[in-house]
C-alpha cells in the first residue's frame, strides 16, 4: 500500500521513509501507539502516525476506537488534512475493488474488534440497514452518549454513520435524534449559542475559572478560524476529561455544544436561492425583481452594469451573482439592499 502511494502527490514531503525498524518500535512505550494491547500502529511522531494511518485504511477491518485514536495523534501532529485525503483515496480504492453494488455496505454504525488483526473478535452495534433500524439507532445512541457509556469521539464517528445510512435511505434527518445530527456534524456551527452553552460548565462541581476561561477561548478560536473547528473540539474534550464533565442534557458534548446551528443541508438549499447583498441573504426572485428604474435613478453607470449582470448571473448562479456584487462599494450595496427589501413587499 505504502509503495502505491509513495511518489504520488499525495506523499506529503515529510514521508523520507516507510518503515521504521523493529528495534525502533520494540523502544518505544505502549502510549506510542494507537492499539496498545497488540502494540501496533504507532503514533509518537508525524511520519509514524501517517504512516499507520496508510496501514490502517488500506488494509484493516473497520475498528472505531483505533480511528479515534489515529484521528486524535492526526490532529495533535497537524496532519488531519492529510490523512483525511488518505483515507478517502484509500476507500475509494476499497469501492473500486468490491465486485458488488460498489457502494460498499454498513449495516452497523459501530464495529468494534476486541481481538486482534489475527484473531479478530467483531462486535457489531446500532443497526442501520433499515430506515426503522435508523431511527432506532440514532435514539440508542443519543442515550448511550447522555449516559457517557462510550467515548465521545466514537460517539462522533457512530453518529456520523448513521447520517450517512440517513441519507442512502431517503431518511429526513429530522426522524433522527437532534444530539445525532449535532454530533455527526449534520448541523452547521453557531458560535453564538455555543459561547451561551459552553456558560453551563461553570455550575459543573469542580469547575474553576482557569477552566472556564479555556472553554471561551476555544470557542473564540473556532469562530476565528473555523477550518480548525474539530480540532478546538478535541481540546474540549480534552477539558472535560480533566475537570471529570459527564454529559447531560443541561452540559452538552462539546460536539452538540459547536454543532448547534441549521442543518447543513437547509442552509446549501438556501444558499442557491440567494444573492448576499451587502451580507444579506437576498432571495434570488426579490433580487430579480429590483426595478431597473429605480436602479437607474440611484446608481452610476458603473454600478448600473455591474447589478444587471449580477441579475442575469443570478438566474443560473447566484454566487456569481453575489460576488459581481462586492465589486460595489459599501454605499452602494447598502442602497441595493434597501432597494431589495423595498421590492420584498
Amino acid at each position: 500500500m505504502h509503495e502505491k502511494l509513495a511518489g504520488t502527490a499525495d506523499w506529503p514531503d515529510f514521508i523520507n521513509r516507510d518503515e521504521y525498524t523493529q528495534a525502533e518500535i520494540d523502544a518505544l512505550p505502549d502510549q506510542a501507539f494507537a492499539d496498545r494491547v497488540n502494540r501496533q500502529f504507532p503514533i509518537h511522531e508525524k511520519a509514524a502516525t501517517f504512516l499507520s494511518a496508510v496501514s490502517y485504511y488500506g488494509q484493516c477491518e473497520p475498528d472505531v476506537q483505533l480511528e479515534a485514536s489515529l484521528e486524535k495523534a492526526a490532529s495533535i501532529h497537524g496532519i488531519s488534512e492529510n490523512v483525511a485525503k488518505v483515507r478517502e483515496i484509500l476507500e475509494g480504492w476499497e469501492k473500486s475493488a468490491d465486485d458488488g453494488s460498489g457502494e460498499g455496505s454498513m449495516d452497523y454504525a459501530l464495529s468494534i474488534n476486541y481481538g486482534s488483526d489475527e484473531d479478530p473478535d467483531i462486535q457489531n452495534y446500532l443497526p442501520i440497514s433499515t430506515p426503522a433500524e435508523i431511527e432506532d439507532s440514532s435514539m440508542e445512541l443519543a442515550k448511550q452518549a447522555r449516559a457517557n457509556e462510550i467515548p465521545i469521539e466514537v460517539t462522533r464517528i457512530a453518529a456520523q454513520h448513521i447520517l450517512k445510512a440517513a441519507a442512502a435511505h431517503g431518511v429526513d434527518p429530522i426522524h433522527l435524534h437532534i444530539s445525532c445530527r449535532r454530533i455527526g456534524g449534520e448541523l452547521a456551527p453557531n458560535f453564538e449559542k455555543a459561547a451561551a452553552l459552553v456558560e453551563y460548565r461553570a455550575h459543573y462541581p469542580g469547575m474553576d475559572e482557569i477552566g472556564m476561561s479555556v472553554y471561551r477561548d476555544l470557542v473564540r478560536a473556532a469562530a476565528a478560524d473555523e477550518s480548525r473547528l474539530d480540532d478546538f473540539i478535541k481540546l474540549a474534550i480534552e477539558t472535560d476529561i480533566a475537570y471529570g464533565v459527564n454529559y447531560d442534557d443541561l452540559h452538552l458534548d462539546p460536539y452538540q455544544i459547536f454543532y448547534s446551528g441549521d442543518a447543513v443541508e437547509d442552509l446549501q438549499k438556501m444558499a442557491k436561492n440567494t444573492v448576499v447583498v451587502d451580507g444579506v441573504m437576498v432571495p434570488r426572485d426579490i433580487f430579480c425583481r429590483i426595478p431597473g428604474a429605480a436602479i437607474e435613478k440611484n446608481f452610476d453607470l458603473s454600478a448600473r452594469e455591474k447589478i444587471a449582470s449580477a441579475q442575469a448571473k443570478a438566474l443560473r448562479d447566484t454566487t456569481e451573482a453575489s460576488l459581481d456584487l462586492e465589486g460595489l462599494d459599501s454605499d452602494e450595496r447598502r442602497g441595493l439592499l434597501d432597494l431589495a427589501l423595498s421590492a420584498s413587499v
